[in-house]
This record gives structure tokens, sequence and C-alpha cells, in this order.
């Protein structure tokens, strides 16, 4: 299916609609939701098997590579104060990482990590939007073991540690993150 929409220009579809629309936090809210469904986050499989996604790797190598990323990550940035917009682009980077090394590090080379700790901070009392990020920071260190010391000294285990406390759906997403930190 996600093959089938993106052959068709579907996903240069819903970059071009971003483009346009940028300003409009619901847009950004519901492209980025898109891209992370053809990016392969699956709610209802996550629900059972935090990690099992299969996703398109062809379609996370081209927003990593491409213009998506950097409309993701300003999306993220100019509606900081949008946790929906923000669980999305989480969920999203999480998705473009999975199993997939060097599309960690062209996010983090892109300051995604400064992006999902500020999302962090933003959204302090947003489960989802915790749980999103906590999983996106363990996808981009797992495979990429430079990219935990930059996570540590940009403060990502207090603030791992603060959504493990404040909720209980988080936990073993932070547990995953804390433990591919290696501080854990």
């Amino acid at each position: 299916m996600c093959t089938a929409i993106v052959s068709r220009g579907g996903m240069a579809d819903i970059i071009t609609h971003l483009e346009k629309h940028f300003n409009n936090k619901t847009v950004a809210r519901h492209a980025l939701a898109v891209l992370k469904s053809l990016a392969g986050f699956d709610e209802l499989t996550t629900a059972y098997l935090t990690y099992a996604w299969l996703g398109n790797d062809d379609v996370k190598v081209s927003i990593a590579k491409g213009p998506a990323l950097q409309l993701v990550l300003k999306a993220m940035k100019l509606h900081l104060d949008s946790a929906p917009t923000q669980e999305q682009g989480c969920a999203l980077l999480a998705a473009i990482a999975l199993r997939n090394p060097e599309n960690a590090k062209i996010i983090a080379e892109n300051d995604g990590i400064s992006a999902i700790l500020e999302a962090m901070k933003a959204h302090a009392t947003a489960p989802r939007a915790q749980k999103n990020a906590c999983l996106a920071l363990r996808n981009l260190v797992v495979r990429n073991p430079d990219l935990q010391p930059i996570a540590l000294e940009a403060g990502a285990e207090a603030l791992i540690r603060q959504a493990m406390r404040s909720h209980p759906t988080c936990i073993d997403n932070a547990k995953a993150a804390l433990r591919d930190l290696h501080v854990d």
C-alpha cells in the first residue's frame, strides 16, 4: 500500500502541501501523520509489539535524504506549542531511524536530537509525545553509539527519566532508551 501511494506521487503531494501551508498547525500535524504512516509507524502494531514496525525502508530513506526531513524538523520547531504535532513528528523520526543507522545519523546531523528534546521539554504532560520521543531517541542511538554522548550531553537522560516517572505508558520506551544510551 505504501509503495503504491509513493509510486503514484502521494508522498511528493504531501510534502508540497506541507510546504504551501506550513504555518497551519493542523496541516503540519496531519502531513506528519501521513508521512509517519508511509514510513511504517503503525500504532495498532506498537500497542502489542513496540519495535515490530515493518514500514517501507525506501520511503524512510527518501524522507531522510530528501526535503521532507527538513520540513519535518522545521514544522516541529515552528509548532512547538502543539503536542499533537510533536507527537507525530517524534513518531515519524522514530520510524525513519528504526533499523537504519544512516537515517539516524542524518536526523542527528540536522538537529533532530535537539528537536526531540525540545518536544519533551515543551510537552512534559503529554504522554504520547513523551512516549514517541523516548522511542525516537532509542532508535537514533541503538545502532549509532557515536550519537549516545550527543544525546546525553543535550540532557536526554533527565528528560527520559522524567517521562518514565510521569507517564506509565512511557515506561517500556523510556527503559529501552536508557538501556541503549548505556545509563541503565
